[in-house]
């Protein structure tokens, strides 16, 4: 029977303050905590909180046993709902006591660095799944790449890590043939299976408003004889959707919403099921794949991007405090560092269309970062003069992002509850 995966993903990565030169050594509030809150809670409100609400009327009138999905958030986007709209992390506990979602796993922030190296691919990822399980209860089994890692990396690392699933954005399933299209090993002696999530556009299969251009609803049956009608060998279609856009701007154009809250009772109908990323471990036979062959057309963004003198800078400097952060064995001065290395803002210090208004918001942006890492260093040094006790001013902005939580749990640790 053929099974929809269906994957709502976030992340969201934080809005720095306007940070001058006078401010270092004087302050360490990096992030605008006003504006930080203001986004969160208007995401919460005008796109999280309608999904969230369809969703749950599908489990609470029984679509549940048919219906399954799941969600993967970055431990930054955790932190933010935790601290600014609990009433978020309120409805997705009350989604899980249903049992048909999955919460998967992500790095804490999209990181530069852990595009580079394992070490910190290994810290980001430890301590968003120790996230997940202080929140939800869940030890995540299945990784989300959406930030470009090669599956070399990735299929060498997640298996020690407690991982089972790699889901995965790439074309080459649909233009390698005698390759399973949906599911497959990555490699001989691999146990991760890996996932590939179909490049579809629901736009395809989208019907145009009277007299106009603008989509205003899905065509569901088109999509679901799409579904049907794939080879044999597509036994799963896996549809990761981001959760901020499944309502645009305009509420009216919500076709998206409108699609999800057909689905599951259309899907029964036509004999189509649902399943969540980790039960491929049981469920799906796959073939082993070379990872080279896997790799192609995977590209490393860090990588392939050419880096203009103000990101090469930051990366510089960010290289020389990575040991030195984890040396500190302070939460609060980890969990800053996670943040500042999103790749978000790195991409703020390039101007893609070269034009003056973006050469000018790139410097602006590199001189604001760079006061903040010059503050951040001084931090890291001078806790790491004092011993490791905690530095003022840590948990400064905001004041809860550290979390009350359980103690990390080390990789042995978290072994044992597989």
């Amino acid at each position: 029977m053929k099974s929809i995966c269906l994957v709502l993903y976030s992340h969201q990565p934080l809005i720095l303050n306007h940070y001058r030169f006078y401010d270092i050594g004087k302050s360490s509030a990096y992030f605008n905590e006003s504006s930080n809150c203001d986004l969160i809670q208007n995401l919460v409100k005008n796109k999280f909180a309608p999904v969230n609400k369809v969703l749950m009327d599908i489990f609470q009138n029984g679509g549940g046993d048919h219906f399954k999905v799941s969600f993967s958030f970055s431990g930054s986007t955790l932190d933010l709902l935790e601290y600014a709209a609990p009433e978020m992390i309120r409805d997705l506990k009350k989604m899980n006591e249903f049992g048909y979602i999955e919460f998967l796993s992500d790095t804490y922030s999209h990181s530069v660095l852990s595009k580079k190296y394992q070490k910190e691919f290994r810290e980001q990822t430890l301590i968003q799944k120790q996230k997940v399980w202080n929140i939800f209860g869940q030890v995540p089994k299945a990784f989300l790449n959406i930030s470009g890692y090669s599956i070399s990396l990735l299929s060498s690392i997640l298996p020690d890590l407690g991982f089972k699933v790699l889901l995965q954005f790439n074309t080459l399933l649909s233009k390698t043939k005698n390759l399973p299209c949906c599911v497959y090993q990555a490699g001989n002696n691999n146990p991760i299976k890996v996932l590939s999530i179909k490049n579809l556009v629901l736009n395809d299969f989208s019907l145009p408003l009277l007299g106009s251009e603008r989509q205003n609803k899905i065509d569901i049956d088109s999509f679901l004889n799409w579904v049907k009608e794939l080879p044999h060998e597509d036994e799963v279609i896996c549809i990761a959707l981001d959760y901020s856009n499944l309502i645009s701007e305009n509420i009216k154009e919500s076709f998206l919403l409108d699609f999800i809250k057909k689905l599951p009772k259309k899907a029964r109908k036509e004999g189509i099921g649902f399943c969540t990323p980790s039960e491929l471990i049981y469920k799906t036979e796959s073939e082993s794949v070379p990872i080279s062959l896997i790799d192609e057309g995977v590209k490393n963004e860090l990588n392939q991007q050419e880096l203009n003198i103000f990101q090469s800078e930051i990366l510089t400097l960010l290289n020389q405090l990575k040991e030195k952060v984890y040396q500190t064995k302070n939460k609060g001065i980890i969990k800053t560092w996670f943040y500042l290395q999103d790749q978000g803002f790195f991409n703020e210090l390039q101007a893609v269309n070269n034009v003056d208004t973006e050469k000018n918001h790139a410097v602006q942006s590199y001189i604001n970062f760079r006061n903040i890492l010059q503050d951040f260093t001084q931090r890291v040094e001078q806790t790491l003069i004092h011993g490791n006790a905690k530095f003022d001013g840590t948990d400064e902005n905001p004041k809860t992002w550290e979390g009350k939580h359980s103690p990390i749990l080390n990789s042995e640790q978290f072994n044992r509850l597989f």
